[in-house]
C-alpha cells in the first residue's frame, strides 16, 4: 500500500502534456458529476483524508451523462448506455484520474466507511469506493481554515462580546434547545400513536442517522410504513398504550385547568432560566430571591422564637428574676 501511495505521488509530480489532459477531462468529469448530484464522504486514506464516493452512485451518475461526459473524450455516447459508462470509468482508472478503494478494518460496517484502503482489484464495477487522482483546490480548504480559525476565535472572546449580543446568543440557544426537544418529544409521540395501529410513521425520519449530512438529515420530511409479523408481547404492548392515551385523554377532556396550568408551569419555567442567564451575562450573581433566607436571618429567627415570646438578649434578666426568688425562699 506505502509503494502504491509513493508510486501515485511519484506520477503526479511527474506529469507531462497529455496527462494535464487527462486531468482537466476528469476535472471536468467530476464537476459533471458533482452538478447531477453525485454524493461524497470523506474518508481517512493511509495518512490523508479523501473525499470518496460509492461505485454504484458513480455508475448509475456516468449512465445518466454518458452523452455530455462523452464529448470531453471525444466519444459519442447515447443516454442510458451503461456498458459504456463502466468503459469510462476503466479508461479514468488506466489513466490514474481515478483511484479505487475498499474498505478498512472497522468493527462496524457503515454505507460509507469511516477508513479505506486501496484496492487490490483495479477493474471498475459498482462494488467498490472511488477517488478522484487529481489534488483538490485548495481555494475551498483555505476558505474552511480561516472559517474554523474565526469561528475559534470568536468563541474565545466570547466575555468581550457586547452584552446585548451575549443576551441575543442566550436566547437563542435556549430555544434552539427547547426546539430540538419539542421536535424529538412530538416525533416519538406520532410514533407511539402510529405504532399502536401496526404502523411506523416518522417525522424526520433520518434525524438521527450518522452517515447522513445535516441537510439530508431532514430528507424526506416523513416516512410511512406498515409493520407485519409482530408477537403478542408487542400487541399487549400496544394495548397498554392505548389505554394509556384514552386514560391521558379523559382525565386532560375532564380536567381542562391540566393544561392551562401547565402551560403557565413551562412559561415560568422558561422565563426563569432565560432571567438566570441573562442576570448571570450581567454580572449580577449576588440577587437572591424575596423567598430566599440567608442563614444569619434562620439564626436571627431561632433565637428570636415569637411562640415561647423568649429571646437571647432577655435571658440575663430572666436568670436574675430566679435568683431573687430563690433568697427569698
Amino acid at each position: 500500500i506505502n509503494a502504491e501511495y509513493m508510486g501515485f505521488l511519484l506520477r503526479m509530480s511527474k506529469t507531462t502534456g497529455s496527462d494535464n489532459q487527462a486531468m482537466e477531462r476528469a476535472k471536468q468529469t467530476a464537476k459533471i458529476l458533482s452538478n447531477n448530484g453525485l454524493k461524497s464522504k470523506e474518508a481517512n486514506l493511509v495518512d490523508k483524508r479523501v473525499e470518496f464516493f460509492r461505485g454504484d452512485d458513480m455508475v448509475s451518475q456516468l449512465t445518466l451523462c454518458i452523452p455530455e461526459i462523452g464529448k470531453l473524450f471525444g466519444e459519442n455516447y447515447t443516454k442510458g448506455d451503461q456498458k459504456a459508462a463502466i468503459d469510462l470509468g476503466q479508461r479514468l482508472l488506466k489513466e490514474g484520474q481515478l483511484i479505487k478503494l475498499e474498505r478498512g478494518k472497522e468493527i462496524k460496517k457503515f454505507k460509507w466507511p469511516k477508513k479505506l484502503i486501496y484496492a487490490n482489484n483495479k477493474n471498475f464495477d459498482d462494488k467498490g469506493f472511488y477517488c478522484w487522482g487529481f489534488p483538490r483546490s485548495a481555494k475551498s480548504h483555505v476558505f474552511l481554515l480561516v472559517v474554523v480559525v474565526t469561528l475559534i476565535l470568536g468563541v474565545l472572546l466570547f466575555p468581550v462580546w457586547p452584552l446585548k449580543v451575549k443576551i441575543a446568543v442566550w436566547y437563542v440557544s435556549v430555544f434552539m434547545l427547547l426546539a430540538i426537544i419539542g421536535l424529538i418529544l412530538i416525533r416519538y409521540l406520532v410514533y407511539i400513536v402510529f405504532w399502536i395501529f401496526s404502523c411506523e410513521f416518522w417525522i424526520f425520519p433520518n434525524l438521527f442517522d450518522d452517515d447522513k449530512g445535516i441537510v439530508e438529515s431532514f430528507i424526506p420530511a416523513a416516512s410511512f410504513s406498515l409493520r407485519s409479523g409482530d408477537t403478542f408481547a408487542l400487541i399487549f404492548a400496544r394495548l397498554v398504550c392505548l389505554c394509556l392515551i384514552v386514560y391521558v385523554s379523559y382525565s386532560i377532556v375532564k380536567e381542562p385547568r391540566m393544561i392551562a396550568s401547565f402551560s403557565d408551569a413551562s412559561f415560568k419555567g422558561v422565563n426563569d432560566i432565560l432571567n438566570w442567564g441573562q442576570l448571570k451575562l450581567e454580572g449580577n450573581t449576588t440577587s437572591q430571591s424575596p423567598q430566599t433566607k440567608s442563614l444569619k436571618d434562620i439564626e436571627n429567627e431561632l433565637n428570636n422564637d415569637p411562640i415561647s415570646g423568649k429571646s437571647e438578649p432577655n435571658a440575663p434578666e430572666a436568670e436574675t428574676e430566679d435568683d431573687d426568688k430563690v433568697q427569698k425562699i
